[in-house]
């Protein structure tokens, strides 16, 4: 990736990336953001490539990789140009939504859903594997698999998530109970009584298994009761789904790991792996 020297663009000629994984700006963040460039300017320069028309006339505009914020953020500030870093040639796609994608990571600037969603695109858009995501930006496997747990939310729980009334480990715990009123009750207690992630986990494994013991045998499981349902427990909050433990007659057994889709499956491997 081949870099020209620093220059000076007005805001006018600048377009947003078409690319951005972000969703939201935050109105107050940039205006703080506005009152530190007032004082100090773009200290950091925005990157960017030369745009054209779609039969590849150049247009004069400058199509923006990364930096949407602080550009946004000095259009507040009054600036008429900011500092930009073009690019020689323009690239791809999948180079433009990884570049904002990790610039948004590494500031911090993105939500856990859209993040979450940045990693999804990678994955249906240009079929890379959740290996491959997290090799592109700089994440650990397992981290990945538990960002793209969090879009198979409900909607009130994304909503949550978003406004911050839940962290992202209550949405990973919470996300593994399928019946859509426990999950609504368990949101609404985590939210009202302030409930600490590991105690989520703990309650969102009982509500689970209660719900997988009532659907297969219309109550609790006889004789689940001591060292076997203690396991399942333990279990359910390490894996983060529905687990059984099946004792025999002999008082050996087998222990089952459940899940309802690739991802899922991805996400315990990951797990396994970095066990």
């Amino acid at each position: 990736m081949n870099l020209l020297p620093i220059q000076q663009v007005p805001l006018a000629r600048i377009r947003p990336n078409p690319d951005q994984p972000r969703d939201t700006f935050d109105p107050a963040r940039l205006a703080e953001l506005a009152a530190s460039i007032r004082q100090y300017g773009v200290l950091l320069p925005l990157v960017g490539y030369a745009g054209g028309t779609a039969d590849g006339t150049a247009d004069g505009s400058i199509v923006l990789v990364a930096g949407e914020r602080r550009l946004r953020a000095a259009g507040l500030a009054g600036l008429e140009t900011v500092p930009v870093r073009l690019l020689a040639e323009a690239p791809s796609p999948l180079l433009r939504l990884e570049l904002a994608l990790i610039e948004n990571l590494q500031r911090a600037d993105l939500d856990p859903l859209e993040a979450a969603a940045g990693c999804q695109r990678l994955i249906q858009q240009h079929g890379y594997t959740h290996e491959q995501v997290a090799e592109r930006v700089g994440m650990e496997r397992a981290s990945v698999s538990n960002l793209l747990r969090l879009l198979r939310l409900p909607e009130e729980g994304q909503a949550a998530l978003r406004s911050g009334r839940i962290s992202a480990g209550h949405a990973r715990a919470l996300v593994g109970i399928s019946d859509p009123e426990r999950f609504r009750a368990l949101l609404n207690r985590t939210i009202k009584e302030h409930l600490s992630v590991r105690a989520v986990e703990r309650l969102a494994a009982q509500e689970e298994r209660s719900g997988q013991r009532g659907d297969q045998r219309g109550g609790p499981a006889p004789g689940a009761k001591g060292p076997m349902e203690r396991l399942e427990r333990h279990l359910c909050r390490i894996w983060g789904g529905r687990v059984q433990v099946q004792e025999n007659q002999e008082g050996g057994g087998r222990i089952v790991l459940h899940y309802r889709d690739a991802e899922d499956r991805e996400r315990i491997l990951s797990l396994m792996e970095g066990a």
